[in-house]
């Protein structure tokens, strides 16, 4: 899914972004609406006047670590040179493994320097680009789906708060047979209620 499009309100957000700078805030704030697989950090190298955006998978992900890496790192390169309307530009991208015969076409899509075997997998953005006001971006717009973003990430955090208390609960009680039923009078709530939460 290199399309930004295709990532629901978190992608609906980050298109009406008005600068860089605020996409990549509203990335860091809500990137767990998405997905729980990678995480973002930014890191300032002021010396050099950049921004590196870096990418931290979150669990141990095995064989598919680089894959969901790559594709993180695809979508927001793509979106990037969209909402600036440029093609290549000033960006670095790093990557935290080897150089393999299958990522040729890293040079083709990446356009610019790509880089291997760095210390960490991130996207390093000149500090210039990052207030550009981008051409899609639009503050009602932003501010709204901002504030669906926050809602969404309270409901998350509360299921898996609900999540943990239910886990909790059934470790604590293993000599009792539960049902739905009585772990939803446990919790003061319906069946309805608790299975929406679970699932």
């Amino acid at each position: 899914h290199v399309e930004v499009t295709e990532h629901g309100l978190l992608g609906l957000l980050i298109m009406c972004g008005l600068t860089l700078r605020k996409m990549i805030k509203a990335l860091l704030r809500f990137s767990h609406i998405q997905s729980n697989l990678v995480s973002f950090e930014t890191v300032n190298d002021n010396d050099r006047n950049v921004t590196k955006l870096i990418f931290i998978p979150q669990e141990n992900l095995g064989e598919v670590e680089q894959f969901t890496l790559e594709i993180c790192m695809a979508t927001f390169y793509k979106t990037k040179n969209q909402l600036l309307g440029q093609q290549d530009g000033e960006t670095e991208v790093c990557f935290s493994f080897k150089k393999t015969a299958d990522m040729l076409h890293h040079h083709d899509f990446y356009g610019g320097k790509v880089l291997y075997n760095q210390p960490e997998t991130c996207i390093i953005l000149p500090n210039a680009e990052l207030d550009i006001e981008l051409k899609n971006g639009n503050k009602a717009t932003f501010s709204l789906l901002e504030e669906q973003c926050q809602n969404s990430l309270t409901e998350i955090n509360n299921n898996h708060d609900i999540t943990s208390q239910v886990r909790k609960h059934l470790q604590e009680n293993t000599t009792t047979h539960m049902s739905l039923g009585h772990m939803a009078q446990h919790f003061a709530m319906s069946e309805r209620t608790l299975s929406r939460h679970l699932n």
